[in-house]
């Protein structure tokens, strides 16, 4: 049976490489049609993401101790562009703004909890003992 840390592992390790990807193709493609200085702001944020993507991920695959600090910078990153994305290229107003706010910022604090849990050391003692039920 596949142990749930490992799991975690290969679902973060996906989101932040699709992140970099996708991120990295967006921005590259939207910088030159960036007229306004927040249109400017939201892809400096995008590259911002994208850099640490690539830096979560190597810092995860690593099980690097400063992991978390990483995924946290990525998810503050990520859930500025989705949140300012709404009226920067699309003239929406607050309700769009709170959504993509809102819910890029669950699916970051997910990915920062599991890549967390990840690269955290295994628990010892009685503490093994409840986590092998839950952790694999």
């Amino acid at each position: 049976m596949i142990a749930l840390r490992t799991v975690r592992l290969v679902l973060v390790s996906l989101v932040l490489l699709l992140s970099a990807i996708s991120g990295f193709l967006d921005a590259v493609g939207s910088w030159p049609l960036a007229a306004s200085s927040l249109q400017k702001l939201g892809v400096v944020t995008q590259v911002l993401y994208v850099a640490l993507s690539v830096v979560g991920l190597v810092a995860l695959l690593t099980k690097r101790a400063w992991t978390l600090w990483v995924l946290v910078g990525w998810g503050l990153a990520v859930t500025a562009t989705a949140a300012m994305a709404p009226v920067v290229w699309g003239d929406s107003g607050a309700g769009a703004v709170i959504a993509a706010g809102a819910g890029t910022a669950l699916v970051a604090a997910l990915v920062a909890w599991g890549g967390h849990r990840s690269v955290s050391s295994a628990p010892t003692g009685a503490a093994a003992n409840l986590d092998s039920s839950s952790d694999g």
